[in-house]
């Protein structure tokens, strides 16, 4: 075989694998925009109040249970959601008077009237946390965490999340605790509750320092801008020596009908 025919037949092979490969589109377009695995859904961190609690006892006595209803958000940064995995919660308390112990749970709960007026809770708890044990604190708990499967938040639906003692080692007239909220801010549109058996409503603008969390479940799919892409230089390596194989034929053609 000639050098010129072993050319050729090169050139064609390697059009073929070119234009199988052809451009390559940029692999971001059509993906969905990554999501961090916790987001806050509600959250307050000011303090000006705060509501007694352990002061007569154990749940069911009143001042054992405190709480706040809340809006579950339809979107994350302009992005449409769908729900939220409830995750975690955590509340901020002080020691009052004495030195109180007790364990604490959260609870969720669906809720009944209007919220920044007269929301509370209502029906059985819809999940409950891991429990605590709680004593001396100046702060923040540490969270509360929700055991897989995980509670569905669903977007746009108020819910009650309460913190109730479950029982006492101490809890009394001279020892007990307070569960801090705010109330003097009224750009604030919700209220607190608290079980005074049955439920009884804060003021209204009155928040619970704390925070609730959870993973967004479903999102709009949300499309990156597309590229141009890119080319393999192999797409292009086919033409050049097409285009060379044709001037060679070209020379041969010419010499032989010299």
């Amino acid at each position: 075989m000639t050098i010129l025919g072993t050319i050729l037949i090169i050139a064609l092979i390697m059009f073929l694998i070119g234009s199988v490969i052809g451009p390559v589109a940029d692999q971001t377009v059509g993906k969905t925009a990554p999501l961090p695995s916790l987001i806050a859904i509600d959250s307050n961190t000011a303090a000006d109040s705060g509501l007694t609690m352990g002061f007569n006892g154990a749940y069911p006595a009143s001042l054992s249970e405190g709480g706040i209803c809340f809006l579950v958000p339809n979107s994350y940064n302009g992005r449409p959601l769908d729900s939220y995995n409830l995750r975690q919660v955590k509340f901020n308390m002080v020691v009052t008077l004495g030195a109180p112990s007790g364990t604490f749970q959260a609870l969720l709960f669906a809720s009944t009237g209007t919220i920044g007026n007269n929301c509370t809770p209502t029906g059985a708890a819809l999940t409950s946390s891991a429990t605590q044990v709680i004593s001396a604190i100046n702060g923040y708990t540490p969270f509360f965490t929700f055991a897989f499967p995980y509670f569905p938040l669903a977007a746009g639906v108020v819910y009650a999340i309460s913190l109730r003692i479950i029982s006492c080692t101490t809890c009394n007239a001279t020892n007990y605790w307070s569960l801090e909220y705010i109330n003097t801010n009224l750009s604030i549109h919700d209220n607190i509750y608290y079980w005074n058996n049955p439920y009884a409503v804060g003021g209204p603008n009155s928040k619970l320092q704390y925070e609730i969390d959870g993973d967004p479940i479903s999102l709009a799919s949300i499309n990156f801008p597309a590229s141009p892409g890119l080319i393999p230089s192999l797409s292009l390596f086919p033409l050049f020596l097409g285009f060379l194989g044709l001037v060679l034929i070209a020379r041969k053609t010419e010499t032989e009908t010299i």
